[in-house]
């Protein structure tokens, strides 16, 4: 038997823009069975940082593709995710990553950035009580974990019967988790009349400097699909224009300050599609941030740390 009780399913919260961290794994994850308690230990203090500000559920999913350190460094990086289905203000922000700030183990500020699809829910904060996140499949409850071999990173299933309390951090409860369901005729109004905010501020700053070069417009069809411009009914010109003027009005009320922050990631790289980042490309990213309701400084603060 393991000893672990799993309580009744929970619901966790759907934010799909998150707050996300980073650290080397070779700093981040000691060698043997038991890495994944390191991330435990850095979800929860940060989990426990964001319900301190917000007061609301949150979530953590861990990441390991891929990512590189920036600035050159050739070291693999863990990723983490915090999400919540509020909007997440500055001082929540600020709340998550100071305790990561002072961290031994490399943790740093990656900024903001949508949860990939493959992203293994880790942790969670619901009702004010810190609970693992299970899942669920055919053979039943299991959690997804990260192992470490020399510099080899693994994904390995741990099923119910495996494990005991003894494995886990004290104080923790368990739960199989189970997705929020967000409405979606709001959550589609949002989700358009940012892109539609998104691809006009978009297609501005590529052409600020007169000209227009491949990697600029292979940056645009990355960003944004003709599937998911057609979607969302914004490939008629007109459409595009009348969304985009509407979310000029609403969308600094409608999103969080990490959605801001999300769509300032966007505008940023595209100055720097082209390999250079001219004057009249940031003046128009500072007319985007403005419209989101950022201030300068903000600005300013935001890119110095993630660019």
């Amino acid at each position: 038997m393991s000893g672990i009780l799993l309580g009744q399913d929970i619901t966790v919260p759907a934010g799909e823009v998150c707050v996300t961290w980073s650290a080397p794994a070779g700093r981040a994850l000691p060698v043997g069975p038991r890495a994944w308690r390191a991330l435990c230990r850095v979800a929860a203090q940060a989990l426990q940082g964001f319900h301190a500000s917000a007061r609301a559920d949150a979530a953590v999913w861990f990441w390991d593709r891929p990512w590189r350190a920036r600035r050159g460094s050739g070291d693999a990086l863990v990723t983490m995710f915090l999400g919540s289905s509020v909007p997440i203000g500055k001082e929540s922000l600020d709340a998550v990553g100071r305790p990561l700030g002072d961290a031994e183990t490399g943790w740093h500020g990656n900024g903001v950035h949508p949860r990939p699809g493959d992203a293994q829910p880790l942790m969670g904060i619901i009702g004010g009580r810190m609970h693992m996140l299970w899942q669920r499949d055919t053979e039943g409850p299991y959690l997804v974990v990260l192992r470490r071999e020399s510099e080899d990173l693994t994904r390995a299933r741990l099923r119910l019967e495996d494990v005991s309390e003894a494995d886990f951090l004290p104080r923790i409860g368990h739960a199989v988790g189970v997705p929020e369901v967000l409405p979606a005729h709001a959550t589609r109004e949002k989700r358009r009349l940012e892109l539609a905010f998104a691809l006009k501020m978009v297609h501005r700053i590529v052409a600020a400097d007169g000209r227009k070069e491949p990697r600029e417009n292979d940056f645009v069809l990355q960003q944004f699909p003709d599937a998911l411009i057609r979607e969302h009914g914004l490939h008629d010109p007109a459409a595009l224009d009348a969304a985009a003027a509407k979310a000029e009005q609403l969308l600094a009320a409608m999103l969080g300050h990490h959605e801001k922050l999300a769509l300032l990631n966007t505008f940023y790289a595209a100055c720097a599609a082209d390999g250079r980042v001219e004057v009249a490309e940031m003046k128009l990213l500072k007319h985007g941030a403005e419209s989101l309701g950022l201030r300068h400084d903000e600005v300013v603060s935001y890119l110095s740390r993630i660019w």
